[in-house]
């Protein structure tokens, strides 16, 4: 079977009427999503990729598709040595068949020797050679850019009784060695480095237990006070949360995985919160401020997404070294948990993702209601 590896052009503009090119790109998105979870939580719809892609001040991405049936030979190069094809209706050429998608992404501050991809071949179209092509044109966009290691993270299914696995370096968290996700990484050249757990749980959640676990840790923060934020930050909050950020990202178990810590700034904070802004997505954040000194000792903060109303994601929680052994950590995402529930009460699940060795955050989702959902590979190769 004949195809081709075409890269997407950044759309012109951000509200885009959708090609045959993105509506059968988003159906392969989509339908990974719900073979996932069984749910479209994890699916991102159109209007965000596309608003992704145009505004990539902090960070950089390059989609990439293989096609069947289009010719590529009135298509312009584009600067990866790809033909270059639109999302948008009025600029793409006559139909096609999409048979996999591929994207790359980098940092632009930080990071910058690294790339992560993300490879999808849809059940049908795969042992054709199309996910190899799609992976090795991917590691090529990542060199042009500077990259020297990529990364895939990769849902597996669940271990089947007692076949053959691979256990994450860690010692935490274990990979069929048939199952697809894998086959398909070994074979390609990557490590499995760690492995991270995917947990929902159910909004507004067990009121009862939410309590006891509050009272259990409001005795051991005596001296400190939260705050809630409901999308941007105050202004004076602003180089603290960004300190924290930095913290976040220097403590944050990486296994084998290489990383440095990410160049967070005020600056870069309210990029964030424009985006989000722009795209309809709101957040809840809360710190924990010490009444002494005013310092910010830890930090939580959840996302939503007009696309999914009822689901709702964690993204951050992080307590200053300094500040351990106060439950500021468990506070903290009480507090936020029950804000949620609060000023969004149409959101029902909340998604998190945890390192396997990150025991003392797994064992605080537990204990507030995470369900373990899917198990996700991180893949390395040094190019």
């Amino acid at each position: 079977m004949s195809f081709t590896i075409c890269e997407i052009a950044v759309p012109t503009r951000d509200a885009v009427d959708p090609s045959w090119v993105m509506t059968q790109s988003d159906e392969i998105r989509l339908a990974e999503a719900l073979d996932v979870l069984g749910a479209d939580d994890f699916h991102t719809p159109l209007a965000l990729a596309v608003h992704g892609m145009r505004h990539q001040d902090d960070g950089w991405m390059v989609a990439l598709v293989a096609f069947d049936g289009i010719d590529t030979a009135c298509l312009p190069t584009g600067s990866h040595g790809l033909p270059l094809i639109s999302w948008e209706a009025d600029l793409a050429p006559a139909p096609g068949l999409v048979l996999g998608v591929a994207g790359v992404s980098g940092h632009i501050h930080d990071n910058t020797t690294l790339a992560e991809l993300h490879v999808i071949v849809p059940v049908e179209h795969r042992r054709r050679g199309i996910g190899r092509a799609l992976l090795r044109a991917s590691e090529r966009v990542a060199a042009d850019r500077g990259c020297t290691t990529v990364q895939c993270w990769a849902d597996h299914r669940p271990v089947l009784g007692d076949e053959p696995t691979i256990t994450a370096p860690t010692g935490f968290g274990t990979v069929a060695l048939a199952d697809d996700a894998t086959a398909f990484a070994l074979a390609s050249g990557y490590v499995l480095e760690q492995c991270e757990r995917h947990s929902s749980c159910p909004l507004p959640g067990d009121e009862q237990q939410l309590d006891r676990l509050w009272a259990e840790a409001l005795p051991c923060a005596e001296g400190y006070e939260l705050r809630t934020i409901i999308d941007e930050l105050p202004e004076e909050l602003l180089e603290p949360f960004a300190a924290m950020m930095r913290h976040f990202t220097e403590q944050m178990p990486n296994a084998g995985l290489e990383s440095e810590p990410e160049d967070w700034t005020p600056e870069r904070i309210r990029r964030a919160e424009q985006r989000r802004r722009a795209t309809g997505r709101r957040s809840v954040t809360t710190v924990a401020l010490d009444r002494a000194t005013g310092a910010m000792a830890a930090t939580t903060g959840i996302t939503t997404d007009p696309a999914h109303e009822q689901v709702c994601y964690q993204q951050h929680t992080v307590v200053d070294a300094g500040h351990r052994g106060h439950r500021l950590g468990l506070l903290s995402k009480v507090a936020n948990h029950r804000a949620v529930a609060k000023h969004f009460p149409e959101r029902r699940r909340l998604h998190t993702w945890n390192a396997g060795e990150n025991r003392w955050m797994l064992s605080i989702n537990d204990r507030m209601g995470f369900v373990e959902g899917v198990t996700e590979g991180a893949w390395q190769k040094r190019l």
